[in-house]
């Protein structure tokens, strides 16, 4: 569990995050999100200590930040940013071993890890585990960060923009990648997006910031269905409706995915994943029967 108790942080006379308090359940996701400027990177980087906050508290396991040795705090969350950071000079399985490397595993159970988590992001570790950084594809390259972040399995994620640098297509798929992921690993994870749509298809709670103040915190549908004030209103659209259908799970999808395929599929009955390695059919009939239970 990650706590934030009336914490405040300034850059000289600017306030970044003005007295923010909200609590991150463990094995959930909670995403950050607001305006250019609002703090939610800010917010990001103080649960691992790169920036230190002026007032308040910030708990992980209810013990507070100042308590961890900041080493030894970083060990135990993963951080995955936009820009990747792979070292050009070392191959795949070893950017995705540098923390077992610090933890002084021996180089066979580094690569043995490296291979299970190649597979869990979807990189064929025969193919992939000896390339360079620069024979990847930026969505590979980000797969690779996430696989690094995994390393030494910590319990909590922090995520900068992780899928941003991508092509929207791209983009997609890793978000799906990471459900997938999330739903088996069940971390603790806080995302910083600027994305709204990624902010519903990924986060179990939205933190919705502006100027450093924290306007409203709760689920996807509670966000859209009863904004806050007139600020979340605004920044959440009048389709707000339409992305009430990202909030509703079918399985590894979400109703949204679902009436999306079967449009380009001209109303045709489709094949969907059942979510335990078999399949069902579906057309609008059986989706509106499943809206309804």
């Amino acid at each position: 569990m990650i706590e934030f108790e009336e914490v405040t942080k300034r850059y000289g006379e600017k306030v970044a995050v003005s007295n923010l308090t909200l609590t991150v359940e463990n094995g959930s996701v909670c995403a950050l999100i607001g305006p250019s400027g609002c703090g939610k990177s800010t917010t990001l980087r103080m649960i691992n200590r790169l920036l230190e906050p002026d007032e308040g508290t910030i708990r992980v396991d209810g013990k507070a930040l100042r308590d961890y040795d900041p080493a030894e705090l970083r060990l135990r969350v993963g951080y995955v940013i936009q820009s990747v950071g792979l070292l050009p000079h070392m191959r795949v399985w070893q950017n995705i071993s540098l923390v077992p490397r610090l933890l002084k595993w021996t180089r066979r159970r580094q690569m043995a890890r490296a291979e299970e988590l190649l597979e869990l992001v979807g990189l064929d570790p025969g193919e992939y585990r000896e390339k360079f950084p620069r024979h990847l594809s930026g969505g590979e390259a980000q797969r690779v960060g996430v696989a690094r972040a995994l390393a030494a399995d910590p319990p909590y994620l922090l995520m900068d923009e992780p899928f941003g640098a991508v092509d929207p297509l791209t983009r997609g798929v890793l978000q799906e990648a990471f459900r997938d992921i999330q739903r088996r690993l069940k971390k603790t994870v806080v995302l910083v997006t600027h994305d709204l749509d990624e902010a519903i298809y990924l986060g179990d709670r939205i933190a919705l910031l502006k100027e450093g103040e924290l306007h409203q915190f709760g689920s996807a549908a509670e966000v859209l269905t009863h904004p806050a004030d007139e600020f979340v209103r605004e920044f959440v659209g009048s389709d707000r409706m339409l992305r009430l259908l990202n909030t509703i799970d079918l399985g590894p999808i979400t109703l949204r995915d679902a009436l999306n395929r079967l449009l380009a599929a001209d109303g045709e009955a489709i094949e969907l994943d059942a979510g335990n390695g078999g399949t069902r059919t579906i057309d609008f009939a059986a989706l509106r029967e499943l809206v309804r239970s």
